[in-house]
């Protein structure tokens, strides 16, 4: 069981590169990565400061949390 940092989780849907945290993630299994609330709010919090400007950030980072939130 993880509980991954934000930024490990948003990264490969920011367009952020992690060399590191990409591959990890996508190691593991999806039962096994657990995702605060904090995280959940600092994302939702980011979606709207982008919301004006930034429309193909917006939504595909919601689309990803809509997924991962429905788990």
């Amino acid at each position: 069981m993880f509980l991954p940092v934000t930024n490990v989780l948003s990264a490969p849907h920011c367009g952020e590169q992690n060399p590191e945290a990409a591959p990890w993630t996508g190691s593991q299994r999806p039962p096994d990565l657990y995702m605060s609330v904090v995280t959940t709010g600092e994302i939702e919090r980011e979606i709207t400061q982008q919301r004006q400007s930034n429309h193909g950030f917006v939504s595909g980072i919601e689309s990803w949390l809509d997924w991962v939130l429905s788990w």
